[in-house]
């Protein structure tokens, strides 16, 4: 059998793409561990191409060569700058700190990554730097306080930040998922219960009913009639839905339409004031961890913009940015294109006039965490609310037309056995 594989030379910590030649796939990695090769990734070559291996060579072809970006998720990444983070606080250096944990992982994402940091680290890149280009989507916000890090000679304490930011944003994730697991279970069962009562309890009693000469209720008609609609409507609703999803990422690649569906986000209802806490917890975030770090509030603003991905957002943070270049004080710029809210300037302004615009960032993005966590609270309490009153309320119904239906089906039962007699 010949196999393909990505592996690690473990003399070099060179990536070493190849093909062998085994009984199996264990042998193969048998062999390649006597030459000292660490497999990443291996598979077997099929003789003939399916769809999809014509289509990864297609694109292989059209992109020239293999994309060198590593998919990698945010708990991984967490996991990964906490290995740092501890062997750079005991002394190692960066090379040596990456070296150890690429030899020690048994993680793959992760080792492809330390191997793609290594590799660029040796030949005299920036870890900022290697972090990019292994990570192209990488948070703007870890990126920007690793490059201060490195730049100020305080990678030591940017690592703890940016260990912080991650670990802040997966638990903010799991807080968010957890949420609102129970919401939509709930409505997931309100389309449970809609098809039941339309294809199975209804048409039985329906039946039942007519049999004994009798008729539905009006009110059991309507929600019969209701029931058989959103059957018919919820599949075109979920068309609609991945016709939608599908179109999102085609119109997001032009300005015009990045602009105008970052300006829906932040206008959409209930999660706006969400969206709107989130930009600015991660602005004043970046802030305060730039200007902690000595670097001066020109360069601040020019890496703190890569932290807002809301081109709306973004706008209004670069026409602040402008006046203050030009003289205009942070507070003022800040609150006059509402990059952030009076009372948060209010902070600014006394910041400003210590000199600790620094501590005063820290200041408001501790204030912003707490609004955010409150008001996710707010609009989770409200969507479970909301999801709880439809599906209390459509079981209700459905159980009153029912007793009703029942009811009628008596009497129709009774009048059939007084005609008999």
């Amino acid at each position: 059998m010949r196999f393909v594989f990505k592996a690690v030379n473990l003399l070099n910590n060179e990536i070493v793409t190849s093909h062998v030649e085994a009984p199996g796939r264990e042998e193969a990695i048998a062999m390649l561990g006597k030459k000292n090769l660490r497999v990443v990734n291996i598979t077997e070559e099929s003789s003939s191409m399916g769809n999809s291996a014509i289509l990864a060579f297609i694109k292989k072809v059209f992109k020239g060569g293999q994309s060198t970006a590593i998919n990698i998720d945010t708990q991984s990444l967490l996991a990964f700058f906490e290995k740092l983070h501890r062997m750079v606080s005991a002394g190692l250096t960066v090379s040596d700190s990456i070296s150890t944990i690429n030899k020690r992982t048994k993680v793959v994402n992760e080792l492809a990554l330390t191997s793609s940091l290594l590799s660029d680290i040796l030949s005299g890149v920036a870890l900022s730097y290697a972090l990019k280009k292994a990570i192209p989507n990488i948070d703007n916000n870890v990126y920007s306080i690793v490059l201060v890090g490195e730049s100020s000679g305080n990678l030591g304490l940017a690592l703890v930040d940016a260990v912080a930011l991650l670990r802040r944003g997966v638990e903010f994730k799991k807080k968010l998922i957890s949420s609102l697991t129970y919401p939509a279970f709930m409505m997931s069962m309100v389309v449970v219960v809609i098809f039941a009562f339309a294809f199975y309890l209804m048409p039985m009693i329906e039946d039942f009913v007519k049999d004994l000469g009798g008729d539905l209720p009006p009110l059991a008609k309507i929600l019969s009639k209701f029931a058989k609609a959103l059957t018919y409507v919820l599949p075109v609703v979920a068309v609609v839905g991945i016709i939608v999803v599908i179109l999102i990422p085609i119109i997001r690649k032009s300005a015009i339409g990045r602009y105008k569906t970052d300006e829906i986000i932040l206008n959409l209802q209930p999660f706006s004031s969400m969206v709107r806490l989130s930009i600015k917890t991660n602005l004043t975030n970046v802030m305060a961890t730039l200007l902690s770090n000595g670097v001066n509030t020109s360069n601040a603003l020019e890496i703190a913009k890569l932290s807002i991905a809301n081109k709306v957002a973004l706008k209004k943070f670069l026409s602040a940015k402008t006046d203050i270049l030009n003289g205009d004080s942070v507070c003022m710029a800040f609150e006059k294109y509402g990059v952030l809210d009076g009372e948060a300037c209010d902070f600014l302004a006394v910041g400003e006039k210590t000199g600790d615009l620094a501590s005063s960032f820290k200041y408001i993005y501790g204030m912003y965490v707490d609004d955010l966590n409150a008001t996710m609270k707010k609009v989770v309490a409200s969507t479970t609310a909301v999801a709880l009153t439809i599906v209390f309320s459509l079981v209700g119904l459905f159980a009153f037309s029912v007793v009703q239906v029942m009811v009628s089906a008596t009497a129709a039962a009774s009048s059939m056995g007084g005609g008999l007699d």
